[in-house]
Formats: C-alpha cells, structure tokens, sequence
C-alpha cells in the first residue's frame, strides 16, 4: 500500500512522468520498506533493527507508523492540488534549453569550483592539496570520514556542507551538455569528462547515494525533452546502472579497507548496505526510535527550526550545536557514544521524535510542500521564469530525497544556500523569458537561433 498509493497518484497528479515527488517517495518506500520486509522474510536476522531489539510489537508499530506518514505525505500532496499540468509542451522546454549561454565557460567555472572544494576537502583533513586527492589511501580516508572531528565535542563535527554545496555547478554544467540535442565531438568528450568527474567527486565525498542522484539526473532530462525510450537507450541506461553499482561497491570497500574490516564480495556488499543500511525511507530506523526513545524527550518542533543557525560557519561558531539528529539517534537513541558522525533519522523519524505519534502529521506539511516546490519548478510559469528546468532536478529531488531520508533543517539549509548560488549562475549563464504576450510561446531552436 505505501508503494502503490503514491505510484498511482503520482501518475494521476504529477507533472512530470516517473520523476515526480510522488513517484520519489514510491520508489524511497520501495527499497526502505518493501524490499527489506521481504528480506527479512528470508533472511531473518539480518535487518538494521535487529542489532538492538527483538520485540515483534516494536516492529508492528514502526510499520504502522511509517505507513501513516507516507499516506499523510500523499494527502496533503493530492489536496494542495490546485491544477494538474502535464510536462508534454517539448517545445517550451527546447526553450527554456535553448536560452543557456556561453556552456563551455560554464564547463571551466565548474572544473575550477570542483579543484577548490576538492583542495578545501583536502586542506581541512590535513591530507595535502588537490594532488593528493587521487591517491588511493586518500580515497580510503576520506571514504571512511565525512565529519572532522572537533576537540572536545563528542559525535559530530564540521562537514564542509557550505563548500560542498558549491559542487552544483559542475553538476550544472554536466545537465547543459546533456540537453545539447546535437553534440560536437568535442561537446561529447567535454560532457564525458565532466561525468568522470562528478563521479571521481562522489568518491571523494565517500557519499554513495549521490549515484542515484546522477543516475536520476539522466533519467530527469531524458523526460523533460521528450526522449524515446528506445532499445539502445535501454541498453545504456543498464551499462550505466551497472556502473553505478560497480563504484557502489568500490566505494563501500574503500570505507572498509581502511578501518580495516572484512572486505566482502559485490553481491554481499550490494545487499548488505541496500537491505542491512538505513537507505531510503528507511523502516529500520522509525522501529528503533519508536521503541527505545523516551517520552520526556520530545524535540516538540525545536529540531525544523535548526536551520535559522545552521547558516553560521563553525569557523566563525566553534561551539554551533548539531543541526542534524544523526547524532542524537546515535549516541541517545542506540546508545553508540565516543563515535564521529551519526545515523540518519529519516523522516518519519524526525517526525516522531519530535511529537511522537501525532508526527504522522507532519507528513502532511511535507507533502503540501512537495505539491508547492513542484508548481513552483516545474510549471510553464516556473519553466520560463523561475529556472525550473534546472532547479528541480538539482535543487528540489535532492532536498525531497534529503527530507526522507535524513534531518529538516539540514535538507532546507543546503537546499536554500544552493538555490540563492545557483540563481546568480544562472542570471550570468542563462536568459530569462520576458513576459509579455509572446512568452506563451516559445519555439523550438533552429540552426539559426540555437547558441554557439
């Protein structure tokens, strides 16, 4: 029920096919929950929540719980409907494409932005500058930990999540080479290259998920313009999944070479981290906080309001609290203390931690804002006007994806901080629509008219 229900009005609602929030959070429930409920049907033993409780009731309950939420995701969806508008117009959408200028100055700018985070990564783990960055015991190091640990605080640290934000330019630049309807040579070699290296940064970061999320951008602009799924499509969209799942496992055995465990086969490592993980929107976690929070200990909303001081470096407010409940859920929850870094509280989670059962209402706040992001992006209007075409995919899936997942607050900082850095990039890289009359038509580019 939690699959379908959304698949179903995802396809009745949404304005655009198989990318719409509704259609995330199918697939989100799909590999959080359906699929691990199967595997513990025959593995028994083997799932997250198992390391801590065996109490049958728990597990009833955290099913429970997750179910409601994802259907009060789908409710305040559906009733915040104000107009269905089906993405059909490829017209309009060649348009919005057509209005990028100067791509190959984009391309450097993000080579450029991708070397500094790279070399500011590397500064602050104190492994040496961008050189360093390709050698294999770097790999393993900074696979292994995100967070640098601060002197006296126990579980949690700086991220660098402001300088990493800035990776969205590179990202950027890959999507304006992807729409390119034509490529010269060296337009493929150049959008080749900027793939490598979004896919060498994934690594860097140690943050597997962010495959998905290349994979989904493909899977974005493929629909948005209106491609045929033919059979060579098909053919490489399955060598691209392969090598996705390929740099999945390396990246998992980088992290357990260097602390030193066992590193397992391909197939053991695949199913272990999507099965045994707290991946997408995870029932392992909701069982666990549901059946070993405390009562007294409820965040009452305090934790959605962590990003009105989120914004403030560490470097300038060493003693910042945590913005993220990763941590807490760690250390207060599991009772895993003395460690860096936390686990993810998903979003029923979150929810429930902070009003107990009457959380599931707050799946109806995410779905009314899921319905307002996607008017806002992916409307004519949010397509002529509001860059949607480029916001929605790199801006609005990831803070969906993000807000199941893992904390609010964190979700909305990166989400904000990126969008206000990507509209100034694209105010210099990109045209907008004047309004006016003739705005309701926007024709397809011609050899004469399409950018250099």
């Amino acid at each position: 029920m939690s699959v379908a229900i959304p698949l179903l009005l995802a396809r009745r609602y949404g304005s655009v096919p198989l990318v719409s929030p509704l259609h995330i959070l199918g697939y989100l429930v799909f590999f959080g929950m359906f699929l691990k409920t199967i595997y513990l049907g025959v593995f028994d033993g083997e799932m997250f929540f198992q390391l801590y409780i065996d109490d049958p009731w728990a597990v009833i309950e955290g099913y429970l719980f997750v179910t409601g939420f994802v259907l009060m995701i789908c409710l305040g969806y559906v009733v915040s409907i104000r107009k269905v508008w089906r993405m059909r117009d490829d017209a309009l959408v060649a348009g919005v494409v057509s209005q990028v200028r100067y791509p190959r100055v984009l391309m450097l700018v993000g080579v450029a932005t991708a070397l500094a985070v790279i070399g500011s990564m590397m500064a602050a783990r104190g492994l040496g500058g961008v050189a360093t960055a390709f050698d294999t015991e770097t790999l393993e190091t900074m696979s292994s930990s995100r967070v640098v640990r601060i002197e006296g605080v126990e579980g949690f640290g700086a991220t660098g999540a402001i300088s990493r934000a800035l990776l969205f330019i590179p990202t950027l630049a890959l999507m304006v080479f992807i729409t390119r309807h034509t490529l010269l040579r060296r337009d493929l070699l150049i959008m080749l290259a900027l793939l490598a290296q979004e896919f060498f940064l994934t690594i860097l970061e140690g943050k597997r998920f962010e495959l998905v999320n290349i994979l989904a951008l493909f899977v974005f602009v493929s629909v948005m313009m209106g491609r045929r799924f033919s059979p060579a499509s098909i053919f490489k969209a399955a060598g691209g999944v392969a090598l996705v799942l390929a740099l999945f496992v390396t990246m998992t055995n980088l992290r357990n070479t260097h602390s030193q465990a066992q590193t397992a086969s391909a197939t053991e490592t695949l199913t272990n981290q999507i099965f045994g993980s707290t991946y997408f929107l995870d029932v392992n976690v909701p069982i666990l906080i549901i059946a070993l929070s405390r009562p007294d200990d409820r965040f009452w909303g305090e934790s959605y309001t962590y990003w009105t001081f989120a914004w403030v470096p560490r470097a300038l407010w060493p003693d910042k609290p945590v913005v993220t409940l990763g941590p807490y859920v760690k250390q207060e929850v599991l009772g895993i203390r003395n460690t860096v870094g936390g686990v993810n509280p998903t979003g029923p989670g979150e929810a429930f931690l902070n009003f107990g059962w009457l959380g599931m209402l707050v799946g109806f706040g995410l779905g009314a804002l899921y319905r307002a992001i996607e008017y806002l992006t992916l409307s004519p209007g949010g397509l002529r006007r509001r860059y949607g075409f480029w916001m929605y995919p790199i801006v609005a899936y990831p803070f969906i994806t993000a807000t199941m997942q893992s904390s609010f607050a964190a979700a909305l900082t990166t989400s904000l901080f990126k969008a206000l850095l990507m509209i100034l990039v694209l105010k210099l890289f990109s045209l907008r629509f004047r309004l006016g009359p003739a705005t309701d038509r926007v024709t397809r580019p011609t050899p004469a008219n399409r950018p250099a």
